[in-house]
């Protein structure tokens, strides 16, 4: 019966939301500020940051009237959250109760742990439908879909969808979704999708730019969806463009992160990312934390309005874009924006011949990762590395470097060359995204 429920007020909710982005600009406005002092109102008087910052500068809820007041917060970067992640979730629920997703990060800021509420979660589901809505249209069907997704069973992804078919019943008439390890070779990932044939193939960017363009470099005979939708991280835009000309495929993707949910989506015309602005409020800063203007290019600021688990308003992503010019010619009245660089991902090359992605690494040592601030793995060549890490205050450096050595091994080969250095930092350049496999040439180059 929950169940039931559950899908019955999802596929409502759902059909409202996917309505409201055609609505005037002032109406999405009006339920942004709802939103805002709902969760504003609810921040200062249960959230122990809050409360501490009320009394200590005097701010107030009725001082923050619309989104643009939300500058007026102090500027939150995911090391505070890093340092105490429950210090930023209200006690108006048991932790026990809350929901707990783990990123490993691929901002300069590097893990986090983020608390939801069941409901809240189901709030956010909601809003896939905007992203569902496009699919369809792309796909020319809306019943009868087959979706494949490869991504790794640890992640904050595969952690979401094993939430969701616990609380929803979706008929299989409607869609078939199948599962598939992101470690499965080439020939391997080709065979599944001929067995299946699925309408939709959802993974990692980079696990998808990987596998299309080795289709295209080897020639190879493959049934291929008509949309490979990605998230997680992205792909580079010559990729983009090389696969979208010479493979009969529509490339989709949504703007999401683990402290939000769904931030924004590409719609039919591909112009950037639609904002869900009733939902989340968004800020474009330079260096100085000052807000940017017109075409300029700034570091994404994020004020979630939904989430009343872990509640961060002001909070910087990492991500740096630019606001879209023109308005759509889909109709939508949400704004466009441009994201000036992709959160790509990288690969360590075995001794075998294949290649392993940075996030079956990462979630193989997620037990340790934990401990983990942030971390880059230099590779000096096929499985030989250095993982740089920054070590959370009070952990074991021994157990970390032990344990990351012993789970490293068991995606590589037992010979593999593994050592563990621990640093302050992992330096990066204003606007840099954060490199997880690192690659250092003859010259000391990066490549």
């Amino acid at each position: 019966m929950t169940k039931l429920l559950d899908t019955g007020y999802l596929a409502l909710r759902g059909r409202h939301v996917a309505k409201l982005p055609f609505r005037s600009h002032d109406t999405l406005i009006r339920y942004q500020t709802r939103n805002m002092k709902r969760i504003i109102n609810h921040a200062f008087n249960h959230v122990p940051y809050y409360r501490e910052l009320s009394h200590r500068t005097g701010v107030c809820p009725e001082s923050l009237r619309t989104a643009a007041d939300l500058a007026q917060l102090p500027l939150l970067d995911g090391r505070v959250l890093q340092e105490n992640p429950t210090h930023f979730v209200s006690t108006t629920h048991p932790l026990a109760a809350l929901h707990k997703i783990y990123s490993t990060g691929t901002s300069a800021y590097g893990s986090k742990t983020v608390y939801w509420p069941t409901h809240d979660l189901m709030v956010k589901a909601a809003y896939r439908e905007r992203d569902r809505q496009v699919l369809r249209h792309l796909i020319g069907k809306a019943i009868g879909l087959r979706r494949l997704t490869f991504f790794h069973p640890d992640s904050s992804t595969a952690q979401s969808s094993r939430f969701y078919h616990s609380r929803l019943w979706i008929p299989s008439w409607i869609m078939q979704t199948h599962w598939a390890s992101t470690a499965l070779s080439v020939p391997e990932i080709v065979r599944r999708l001929n067995e299946l044939r699925p309408d939709v193939v959802h993974s990692y960017g980079s696990f998808a730019e990987s596998f299309l363009l080795a289709i295209l470099e080897r020639n190879l005979d493959v049934h291929l969806p008509k949309v490979w939708s990605f998230g997680g991280d992205g792909v580079t835009s010559h990729g983009r463009t090389r696969i979208e000309r010479d493979l009969p495929i529509r490339l989709h993707s949504s703007y999401s992160a683990v402290e939000s949910g769904r931030i924004g989506f590409e719609c039919e015309d591909n112009k950037g990312y639609h904002i869900n602005i009733d939902v989340c409020s968004i800020r474009l800063v330079d260096e100085k934390g000052s807000d940017v203007s017109g075409s300029t290019a700034g570091e994404v600021v994020l004020s979630n309005l939904i989430n009343t688990g872990t509640i961060l308003l002001n909070y910087r992503l990492g991500d740096y874009a630019m606001w879209g010019r023109e308005s759509c010619s889909c109709g939508r009245n949400l704004p466009l924006l441009q994201l000036t660089g992709s959160r790509t991902s990288s690969w360590l090359q075995l001794r075998n011949g294949h290649r392993l992605q940075e996030h079956a690494l990462l979630h193989a040592c997620k037990e340790r990762m934990h401990d983990v601030l942030n971390v880059r793995i230099v590779e000096h060549e096929p499985e030989t590395i250095t993982w740089k890490v920054v070590l959370r205050k009070g952990a074991d450096p021994l157990l970390t470097a032990e344990d990351l050595e012993r789970c490293s091994r068991s995606v590589m080969s037992p010979g593999a060359t593994i050592s563990i250095e621990f640093v302050d930092t992992i330096p990066l350049a204003h606007g840099e995204k954060l490199t997880r496999i690192f690659k250092p040439r003859a010259d000391g180059h990066q490549s």
